[in-house]
C-alpha cells in the first residue's frame, strides 16, 4: 500500500485486513509510510511489523498476520 500519508485510511485497512480470508500468517503487507507514522495499534489489529526499512523520507513496514 502507498496510500497518503497520515491518512486515516491505512488505519482502517488494516483493521479490516486480517479478518479477511484471504489474509494468512503468509500473506506479506508492505506499507510505504512516513517516518514518524505510529502503527502502534498494529497488535490490537492481530498484526505484526516483521521489518522496517527507513530511507531518507520515508518508512517500509512488512506486517504479517499475528499467529494464533
Amino acid at each position: 500500500m502507498d496510500p497518503p500519508y497520515e491518512a486515516q485510511t491505512v488505519h482502517d485497512l488494516l483493521r479490516l485486513l486480517p479478518q479477511q480470508p484471504y489474509v494468512t500468517e503468509d500473506t506479506l503487507i508492505i506499507v510505504e509510510t512516513s517516518l514518524t507514522s505510529d502503527f502502534s495499534y498494529l497488535p490490537e489489529c492481530g498484526l505484526t511489523v516483521v521489518r522496517e526499512k527507513d530511507y531518507r523520507t520515508n518508512r517500509h513496514l512488512f506486517i504479517r498476520r499475528t499467529p494464533k
